[in-house]
């Protein structure tokens, strides 16, 4: 989970939120769909384009508006900006595992869930060579039911968390610890295009663990 560090409201969002009375509140479902696509373009730039729990890469296609506190417990925070984020999975075919924002669901416990906007979100998960990730402390039970709750240890997750943490690895085998170092801040920092690399939270743990 890499930390997202919010940027300023949409002002489509602002605006719709500002527009209630005393016979209406507005609801997030009552945006107009200019609005939406702002928001959504607007949390996929300040994610770098990857989700905001499993940090595969995402565009607008292949992500949904996430609320972290969900609509349907937290009404509300729908129009709150800090309560939203970009999500893998969209349209999602037939036994498809879900994970992410659309395992979630409505399902939120504050003392067990891990937001990708705590300062310590990154250092709470540990990856291993096969893509797997499990509690940085066996002990912290908000990140072992993070992991649990999000679908994070999905299969199919892992396996592509494995295959990009493989092409490291073996891209690494001549470089010394200066080499590695450098490859740590160009993961660290987005690209020209203002995007993260997939995965990148898990490369840069192993990539540390090789120096």
């Amino acid at each position: 989970m890499k930390l997202i560090v919010k940027r300023d409201e949409p002002e489509g969002l602002r605006n719709h939120r500002e527009q209630k009375n005393e016979d209406w509140q507005p609801d997030f479902d009552d945006l107009p769909s200019a609005p939406k696509i702002e928001i959504h373009g607007s949390l996929l730039r300040e994610q770098g384009y990857i989700c905001c729990y499993c940090n595969m890469q995402i565009s607008a296609s292949s992500s949904h508006v996430e609320h972290f506190r969900p609509r349907s417990r937290f009404p509300e925070k729908s129009l709150e900006y800090g309560n939203l984020h970009a999500s893998c999975q969209r349209q999602i075919p037939r036994k498809t595992p879900l994970k992410c924002g659309m395992k979630k669901g409505d399902w939120f416990d504050e003392r067990l869930i891990i937001s990708p906007l705590q300062a310590d979100c990154e250092t709470r998960f540990r990856f291993t060579v096969d893509g797997a990730i499990y509690p940085s402390n066996e002990n912290d039970a908000a990140a072992r039911e993070t992991i649990v709750r999000l679908g994070l240890d999905q299969y199919e997750l892992r396996r592509r968390r494995s295959e990009s943490i493989e092409a490291i690895i073996s891209a690494i085998e001549s470089y010394d610890a200066n080499d590695i170092e450098r490859l740590i801040y160009e993961f660290e920092r987005r690209d020209g295009m203002e995007r993260f690399t997939p995965f990148c939270v898990a490369l840069i743990y192993i990539l540390k663990s090789h120096l």
